[in-house]
């Protein structure tokens, strides 16, 4: 099994894995966070006070907590950390809908996957170029459909 390795920069959680065949590993909001009341549209920055090292060719992909963001209408914005990136990552969120709410220490918040990488060459080619390729039916209709009803 490949690992994530982590550090604690401050005092928090370490983030857990909610059964042992959990593809999701959770993340918990820090000791230290300020118990804070969210009502719609604020927008939040929570510490995560870790950092990790991630092995070359994945990347790890931050998501809300089903349960969770049902419960507390949160949406997640800070989504894809590198496998070179090895700074401190935050939770970015937004409160989404008209109820308020509280966030504290220790609540769970997001949960993390790893997945697999695969690095693409980019390439600026003519418009000839494209134009051969452009084959597809997908590129007659409007708004990329098919052009069917």
């Amino acid at each position: 099994m490949s690992k994530i390795r982590f550090i604690k920069c401050r005092k928090t959680k370490s983030p857990e894995r909610g059964t042992k065949s959990s593809s999701w590993i959770d993340f918990f909001i820090p000791d230290d966070f300020i118990s804070t009341i969210m009502e719609v549209w604020d927008t939040i920055l929570i510490p995560s006070w870790l950092k990790c090292i991630i092995e070359d060719w994945y990347d790890m992909v931050l998501k809300e907590k089903s349960w969770i963001a049902l419960k507390k209408n949160l949406q997640c914005w800070s989504c894809v950390i590198d496998s070179d990136y090895r700074w401190e990552f935050n939770f970015h969120f937004t409160k989404i809908a008209w109820d308020v709410i509280q966030l504290n220490p220790w609540d769970k918040i997001v949960q993390w996957i790893i997945r697999p990488v695969i690095l693409w060459d980019i390439e600026m080619i003519t418009e000839e170029e494209f134009e051969r390729e452009n084959n597809t039916k997908r590129s007659s209709g409007w708004f990329w459909s098919t052009g069917e009803s």
